[in-house]
């Protein structure tokens, strides 16, 4: 008998290259949000901290209130820049995971096409054995009839 041979077998083989490609995309993406986020959470800690230390007792010099007031406003500035990444980064993953819905969508469709095309080669390959079976019985019963 012979082996079935799927004629989109190489369309096929690249759409499942091009869905593994949007999953590696959107794992970079999602990676790339978390280090924002992580960005934003030590830039907060270092804050919290910048803060703390203008709050202990004892005199503040002036110098150093001033310098620590900038450096909090440099800090809150570089927070609100890393937040708009993440949120640009979000329609991005969004973005992202619409075409790798599309991608993955493509793929099932074909694989569900082959299945289909195996199928009906299945069939097919049965029908013709039993179409030479039956034509050996009648052969058979041909010849044995005759003795």
């Amino acid at each position: 008998m012979k082996k079935f041979n799927y004629s989109l077998a190489g369309v096929l083989k690249v759409r499942k290259i091009q869905e593994d490609q949007a999953k590696a995309i959107l794992s970079q993406l999602i990676i790339e949000k978390d280090k924002l986020k992580e960005k934003v959470d030590e830039l907060n800690r270092e804050m919290f901290d910048c803060r703390s230390k203008l709050n202990k007792p004892g005199v503040v010099n002036s110098i150093d209130f001033v310098q620590n007031e900038n450096y909090l406003q440099g800090l809150t500035n570089a927070v609100k820049k890393n937040i708009e990444k993440i949120q640009l980064m979000e329609i991005k993953i969004e973005n992202q995971k619409k075409e790798l819905r599309k991608k993955a969508i493509e793929s099932r469709k074909l694989e569900i096409h082959k299945d289909h095309e195996k199928e009906a080669w299945k069939e097919e390959i049965i029908r013709k054995e039993q179409a030479d079976f039956d034509d050996i019985a009648s052969t058979r019963r041909r010849f044995l009839g005759n003795q």
